[in-house]
């Protein structure tokens, strides 16, 4: 599937996982006449193009067990290329213990500022509980390099356009020779002709 095709229906940039999930989804309705309830993103945004009721009797959810056991995107003949250009992230995840206990009661404060005292009296007694309370999340780039991958022809026009010139090249070389040894052998035999007359004479 073209990827403006892909936008223009489903709302949602291209992508090979995408693609085939949404083909699988196709196989589920179109065999089970309902939708998957395991993929309530996928109804989702597939309930654009047709509304179907989610697979609830046993016939239903065996027909969906049986379509997602034997589903292979090449059978299906979902025709999900790789896109021409793909970002992805990689995930990692680290953690450590926050806040410390310093600066929990200045986050403890600012906090309470407003609230009542029964609601920030529990975190003031329990450190634990502050911590269970509280979280602080950093999303970085791991760094900023990217890798570029680029697929060039074996045997381009420019390689193709040199092999003819050379092969023009030899040949028109060769003619030339071979003219020059036909205008040679024309010399010589005239000159044999004439030198054999004047040596007979």
């Amino acid at each position: 599937m073209e990827v403006d095709t892909f936008l223009a229906k489903y709302k949602r940039k291209y992508t090979r996982n995408t693609c085939q999930k949404i083909c699988k989804q196709n196989l589920i309705r179109t065999r089970c006449n309902c939708s998957d309830s395991l993929q309530p993103e996928l109804n989702q945004l597939m309930g654009n193009v047709q509304k179907l009721n989610i697979c609830m009797s046993s016939a239903e959810q065996k027909c969906v067990a049986n379509i997602s056991m034997s589903f292979e995107p090449n059978d299906a003949g979902c025709g999900c290329d790789n896109p021409c250009s793909e970002r992805i992230y990689e995930k990692t995840i680290s953690s450590r213990r926050w806040p410390s206990p310093d600066f929990g009661k200045i986050l403890l404060e600012g906090a309470c500022k407003n609230q009542e005292d029964d609601v920030c009296a529990p975190l003031r007694a329990d450190e634990q509980l502050l911590v269970k309370n509280f979280i602080k999340v950093n999303i970085f780039f791991q760094d900023l390099n990217f890798e570029q991958l680029e697929e060039n022809p074996d045997y381009g026009s420019t390689q193709l356009l040199s092999d003819i010139g050379g092969s023009i090249g030899l040949w028109i070389g060769l003619s030339v020779l071979g003219l020059c040894e036909l205008l040679h052998l024309a010399v010589s035999i005239v000159v044999y002709i004439c030198c054999g007359r004047h040596a007979k004479k």
